[in-house]
């Protein structure tokens, strides 16, 4: 595994979900997130594998950021006022 890559610890991480490992699995999620916050997917993935541990508290925290990122980096491309 290349600790480098935020994207090798979210495919682990869709591995162990897959087992339903979910514990191991958050883990993965953030350091993935650690290494790449800027990435969307690993959110949408930790919050369903904290909803399936019964955190949705922190599950809807996970969704209400993956949003605000997407629209974040959407927002230029969808404001036709914006130079």
């Amino acid at each position: 595994m290349v600790p480098q890559q935020g994207e090798t610890y979210y495919a682990r991480g869709i591995a162990l979900a897959g087992l339903l490992r979910w514990t191991e699995a958050v883990k993965a999620y953030d350091e993935a997130l650690r290494i790449r916050p800027e990435l969307v997917y690993p959110l949408r993935a930790r919050a369903d594998a904290r909803e399936a541990l019964g955190d949705t508290l922190l599950a809807k925290e996970d969704r209400k950021r993956a949003d605000e990122q997407e629209r974040d980096a959407f927002a230029p491309a969808l404001d036709p006022f914006r130079y």
